[in-house]
């Protein structure tokens, strides 16, 4: 028999139809199939049928089943979300509806077991095993049935979990102790058959140790790195715990103790954070060198990554440098990257631009990328910026000297405290508050802006202190005074500010740690845009706008009279114009290419999404990037290219979900695996190496001058708490328990 076509009206649902309605004993399933259905419907065809057929092959009406495999699996992936939820709300109404019957059914229970108690209506305990536990401090959170019944609560209302509790062992020997004697004979009659001696049993609890003793000193412990506190504060707050009856044992009160429980806790959180980047396929490197209050040369690590839908950055660990060269630095990363097995998954480098780190001939940088293919290099753009300001204020002579007055004006106050206390009287007489002065340094972020600005505010306060002084005799004082009266150190302060005041906003969003692209491209642009503006000729600042009109009104500068002259009023216009050139200048050299790497950029929803779905503009877009991006990491590129497509055709498809949202839920489908290294290259982009500047500033407020002898690994620990742990009642000890006791042979002393 030849094989016959099927019409194009036949489908599952018309079949389906037919076999329902069909009798069975006149057409059985081995004589009715599809084909010979088909050849009966062909025969009983109406031109309607024929209609469709012919519109079908015209391309006149879509094809049914035109949905892509990849977005069939999503479909069916939302209907299970869907279903879970649904199943949630239903078991949460039939909950309030048996909310009833419950009650009566503990009721019941609470006249049968002596030893139940419920608490907040539905959660069930053990009186005498909460005693017994109590009193004997043996390990009760053993097994998860002893846990429940003794600390969370049993939230199961069925007869067979309150049988099996009283069934178990630890439920026996709270009994033997604390129940009535009905429930003794029973109990003894039970051990004959079971052949075992509960006494014998309950004399073991005694000596065993209880885990829970050990929970005051690993939360003190955590408390202590937590909240950078020194270890012998935490030896003290044990010491003051165990007058309140807190039960620790005595050989692990002292210090050696607590550096134990810091360094178990550490390991189990970097344990952690080793697990979630197991799943991770590229992971973002920034790297910065320290050299601490000890003169030691440190080099932190902290990571950027993307999982589960969330962008998380991390501190990963401390390297202590024998020498400051590339080589050295190269060989100990590379070997503690290894140890860690992360050392493939770095994909790009993030650092503040030293030429041993940044240089790609003998640098960090150059000798990873011969090893690692594809490396990206990111150049920190808070530390561009700061280059940009040092920069500005060491090209320009005038410039130097005003640096110059304003260190020794913050040290001649900084050395005296009548000094310092004369100023601030003045302070609170003029301005009504008390503000320091702001040192200029190169390290701090704008730390020189910051102090032109503080000058600035507190000028007639200045001014007055230093003329009470100058009457006394002072000399200092009377050259300090001339140089901050003379109009034209003025005008560059206040010309200082004006360009302070354009540079700081972007300034304050490269300091944020989530950034987009978008917003930190367009900051730059509009700074640029300021810049610029303040080049004209007759376009200044708002500060020296005020100072031009306050002089032409009163001849004053807040409230402080000054001899001005017409050739000062040119010199401060004509450089203003010239400072602000030379900003503008130093900003579009250092911050020309202050995007990252380009072609990532194609990754961004918001550009897939302007186009319309099945255009043909969609099906061109980015096409170029990606085989850019697939030849740089070595990837192969018609397989990169097939998820693409099926990438931009899903973006399209679900406009309604955020970028996280969207490829956290389209990176793990199959058909998408090739681009999913490039897209975590995207999301774990950074633009500043500002995670290591936080690490280093905790750093600091952890080793000072009292603790100076801190290691590095204790360090490393310490930070490790401190900036990657959670607070301490979200955080779990049992891992870090656990490891402690792996460490070496553990022994307790019994309590007197």
């Amino acid at each position: 028999m030849k094989k016959l076509k099927v019409s194009s009206c036949l489908n599952n649902a018309t079949i389906d139809q037919f076999f329902r309605l069909a009798p069975k004993k006149r057409h059985p399933k081995p004589f009715l199939n599809r084909c010979s259905l088909g050849l009966l419907l062909d025969k009983v065809r109406t031109p309607e049928h024929q209609r469709y057929e012919t519109l079908l092959k015209n391309g006149l009406i879509p094809k049914p089943h035109s949905q892509t495999t990849v977005e069939r699996k999503v479909q069916r992936m939302e209907k299970k979300l869907k279903e879970k939820e649904e199943k949630t709300v239903r078991k949460k109404v039939q909950r309030k509806d048996d909310a009833t019957k419950i009650k009566d059914r503990i009721k019941k229970y609470m006249e049968q077991f002596n030893w139940l108690i419920v608490k907040n209506e539905s959660e069930l305990f053990c009186s005498y095993c909460i005693k017994y536990c109590d009193s004997k401090q043996i390990k009760a959170f053993s097994h998860q049935k002893d846990l429940q019944f003794i600390y969370e609560g049993s939230n199961s209302i069925k007869k067979d979990n309150l049988e099996k509790h009283a069934r178990r062992i630890l439920h026996q020997k709270a009994i033997w102790c604390y129940g009535s004697e009905r429930e003794r004979e029973d109990l003894e009659k039970l051990q004959k058959l079971e052949g075992r001696n509960i006494q014998d049993m309950i004399k073991e609890d005694k000596d065993k140790y209880c885990e829970e003793e050990l929970f005051p000193l690993f939360s003190t412990s955590y408390f202590v790195a937590k909240n950078d506190l020194a270890l012998l504060d935490g030896e003290r707050l044990i010491k003051f715990l165990s007058l309140f009856k807190v039960s620790i044992p005595s050989n692990y009160r002292n210090i050696h103790s607590i550096k134990e429980a810091i360094e178990a806790i550490s390991i189990s959180l970097r344990n952690k954070l080793l697990l979630e980047l197991t799943n991770c396929s590229a992971i973002n490197l920034q790297i910065d060198e320290l050299s601490d209050i000890s003169k030691k040369k440190v080099l932190t690590m902290n990571i950027r990554y993307f999982n589960n839908g969330i962008i998380s950055s991390k501190f990963l660990g401390l390297i202590e440098l024998s020498q400051f060269d590339s080589q050295t630095i190269y060989e100990q990363l590379t070997g503690s990257l290894k140890s860690l097995g992360i050392y493939e998954k770095i994909k790009s480098i993030c650092s503040d631009g030293a030429p041993v780190i940044i240089s790609k001939k003998d640098g960090l940088l150059g000798k990873l990328m011969r090893n690692i293919k594809g490396l990206l290099s990111i150049h920190c753009l808070s530390h561009r910026l700061n280059l940009c300001v040092t920069d500005l204020w060491k090209g320009d002579l005038p410039l130097r000297n005003i640096n110059i007055l304003i260190f020794n004006l913050c040290k001649y106050f900084s050395n005296s405290c009548v000094k310092i206390k004369i100023l601030l009287d003045h302070e609170k007489a003029l301005l009504n508050q008390q503000l320091n002065l702001i040192k200029p340094l190169d390290v701090r972020w704008l730390s020189k802006f910051s102090a032109v600005k503080r000058i600035l505010l507190l000028y007639p306060a200045i001014i007055q202190t230093l003329y009470d002084l100058s009457k006394k005799g002072d000399p200092c004082s009377t050259g300090l005074l001339l140089s901050m009266k003379n109009v034209r150190t003025i005008g560059h302060l206040l010309i200082l500010c004006d360009i302070g005041f354009i540079i700081e906003p972007l300034n304050q969003l490269l300091q944020k740690r989530d950034l987009e692209f978008e917003q930190v491209n367009a900051s730059l642009v509009l700074t640029k845009i300021k810049m610029q503006a303040l080049c004209e000729e007759n376009n200044y600042g708002e500060c020296l706008k005020g100072f031009f009109k306050e002089m032409t009104d009163s001849g004053t500068f807040r409230k402080t009279k000054l001899n001005i002259k017409e050739e000062d009023i040119s010199y401060i216009k004509k450089r203003s114009n010239d400072l602000a050139k030379l900003a503008c200048k130093s900003l579009i050299e250092r911050l020309g290419q202050a995007t990252d790497f380009v072609p990532l950029q194609t990754f961004a929803l918001k550009k897939i999404r302007k186009f319309e779905a099945n255009s043909e503009p969609l099906a061109s877009f980015g096409n170029q990037n990606i085989n850019i991006l697939s030849r740089r990491f070595g990837l192969d590129e018609k397989k990169v290219l097939e998820s693409w497509k099926q990438l931009k055709s899903l973006a399209v498809a679900y406009p309604d979900k955020n970028e996280l949202e969207f490829y956290d839920l389209v990176l793990n489908l199959e058909e998408i695996l090739p681009l999913k290294s490039l897209v975590e290259i995207y999301l774990s982009r950074t633009f500043s190496s500002n995670e290591c500047e936080r690490t280093f500033s905790r750093y600091n407020l952890i080793k000072t001058e009292v603790r100076s002898s801190l290691s590095t690994e204790t360090m490393e620990q310490l930070l490790l708490i401190g900036l990657n742990g959670p607070q301490i009642d979200k955080f779990t000890f049992y891992e870090a328990i656990e490891t402690w006791k792996s460490m070496k042979n553990r022994y307790f002393v019994k309590k007197i």
